[in-house]
């Protein structure tokens, strides 16, 4: 019983850890002087039970890159296709119809309208 009780820890902890990584870059939106960019990223595993052609519905992140290619900011979101336009405002970036963050630096030099976003592959 004890045998079965430490691999049954085991599993869970193994996929606790890969749920933790960082998972497949799905789409990458930069800012307009390229100082910063929004990357929508897959879950890498997920237990959630899907539908045959429900791959879009997955769940992931979105993440925000900053101007040395590290990551500034990650929200984790149910579905990628709740992301429905990125727009860059002065000095912060817009998440439609999520959330927002402040950019830290320079600011950007325009302001872009939304965009709306392409099915996810």
């Amino acid at each position: 019983m004890l045998i079965f009780a430490a691999a049954a820890l085991l599993v869970a902890a193994s996929l606790r850890f890969v749920a933790r990584l960082p998972g497949q870059e799905v789409r990458r939106y930069p800012s307009p002087n390229g100082r910063y960019a929004v990357v929508l990223r897959a879950e890498q595993f997920s237990i959630r039970p899907m539908a045959p052609g429900s791959g879009s519905d997955r769940s992931g992140y979105v993440e925000l890159v900053g101007p040395d290619g590290d990551r500034v900011e990650r929200e984790h979101i149910d579905m990628l296709l709740n992301v429905n336009a990125i727009e860059w405002r002065g000095n912060t970036v817009e998440v439609f119809p999520l959330f927002s963050w402040k950019l830290s630096g320079p600011a950007e030099a325009e302001t872009v309208p939304q965009r709306p976003m392409a099915p996810l592959e």
